[in-house]
């Protein structure tokens, strides 16, 4: 691994920043150096930022070096640790107050760093605080924002609550926009869990919230949140799902959190794993278990299936057609 600029995080003054804002990234030289102008450009300052390249082969990446600093780090790793490993990699190098991954494809609105700032130190029961964005497209372009709809007022999170909102298809908790508190990630040893698959940023926030953690999203759109084939969601937008899936079914705490929920959390439940039953058939029949049919019984999942979501999975294949994902 090639560490630049191995210093202390210093800077003029003996100052010692307040808030760490990792930029990870990979093989996005064009994406990346538009979401790092978009952090330089930030009107909060009180923060240092380093950049944890995943071993890009694009040469252009070894200009970086040149802008190291006493507010900006490089970091290179000696070989790809994969999307999850790079995320635990910031987590395990975190040294300040505060701490984000920020994603070298999306933007910074000019404010947010100023405002989600705000609201994490005035409010000392809170982990980790989150906030809105607008869609982009690969080019930039503002997109619909049906996916991700501002709430009326601040919402914050606890207990068994996000992971209620997930089934209900509500995923409101932006990865790149997270702000957490180091303290209580370190305290409670969490991080990205690998068996969870692309989703993982899911299960971090139900783990923050079991740990009685809270969890805060702003209501304003701080951020550009960029919609492209080659994003890791993207490419992975259906598997996620049912990775984590399999991931709740075999852990013994979330297994029960299902098992003795309400009916109508249930419900959502069940319609889920008829949706992947019927987008990703293969991956389903593979890792359906046991320990999901005590609960959901594959004759209902398939029944259900035909009759209910067929329609869906047309639709589906139209829009891939058509080039609408």
């Amino acid at each position: 691994m090639k560490i630049f600029n191995n210093t202390p995080f210093v800077g003029l003054n003996n100052q010692i920043f307040k808030l760490t804002v990792f930029i990870a990234t990979y093989n996005r030289y064009d994406l990346f150096i538009k979401a790092l102008d978009s952090v330089l450009k930030q009107s909060y300052t009180d923060f240092q930022i380093i950049i944890l390249d995943n071993n890009s082969t694009d040469i252009r990446y070894k200009n970086l070096v040149s802008l190291s600093s006493d507010k900006i780090k490089y970091i290179k790793q000696d070989k790809n640790i994969g999307s999850i490993g790079i995320l635990n990699f910031a987590i395990m190098y975190a040294q300040t107050e505060y701490f984000m991954v920020f994603h070298d494809d999306d933007i910074m609105h000019k404010e947010m760093l100023k405002l989600q700032m705000e609201l994490i130190e005035s409010r000392p029961e809170i982990s980790a605080v989150s906030c809105r964005a607008h869609l982009i497209n690969y080019n930039g372009k503002i997109l619909s924002n049906k996916r991700f709809i501002p709430t009326k007022k601040l919402k914050i999170y606890q207990g068994k609550q996000y992971i209620q909102a997930y089934f209900k298809n509500r995923h409101d908790i932006l990865c790149p926009s997270v702000i957490f508190r180091t303290n209580f990630i370190k305290t409670f040893n969490h991080k990205f869990t690998f068996e969870a698959g692309p989703a993982a940023d899911q299960l971090l926030w139900f783990d923050i919230l079991k740990s009685n953690g809270k969890i805060l999203v702003n209501n304003n759109r701080l951020f550009y949140y960029r919609i492209h084939k080659y994003q890791d969601s993207g490419l992975n937008s259906l598997t996620m799902h049912l990775d984590l899936l399999i991931y709740l079914f075999k852990n013994n705490y979330y297994k029960n959190e299902i098992k003795n929920s309400p009916l109508s959390f249930k419900l959502r439940t069940f319609l889920k794993l008829i949706k992947l039953n019927i987008f990703l058939p293969k991956k389903f029949y593979f890792y359906y278990n046991q320990e999901i049919s005590k609960i959901f019984p594959i004759i209902l999942i398939r029944l259900y299936s035909y009759f209910l979501y067929l329609p869906l999975k047309l639709v589906y294949l139209i829009k891939k057609k058509l080039n609408c994902f």
